[in-house]
């Protein structure tokens, strides 16, 4: 799983991603379609890390 953004000064300009079933997604027409695919994927990615090493923030937590 992968995710790139790309951001100018009136937001978000173009995504790429892979998904978790290796599926290629990409965007630069829509900002709203880019923020959206952005969101979905970054989910997914989460939930996956969450599933496999719940513990995960401890390990970067700083006093």
């Amino acid at each position: 799983m992968s995710v790139e953004v790309e951001v100018g000064p009136q937001g978000a300009t173009y995504f790429w991603g892979v998904d978790d079933q290796a599926r290629e997604h990409s965007n630069d027409v829509s900002r709203t379609q880019i923020e959206s695919l952005t969101r979905r994927l970054v989910s997914a990615i989460a939930a996956r890390v969450q599933g496999s090493n719940p513990g995960w923030r401890r390990q970067y937590l700083q006093g």
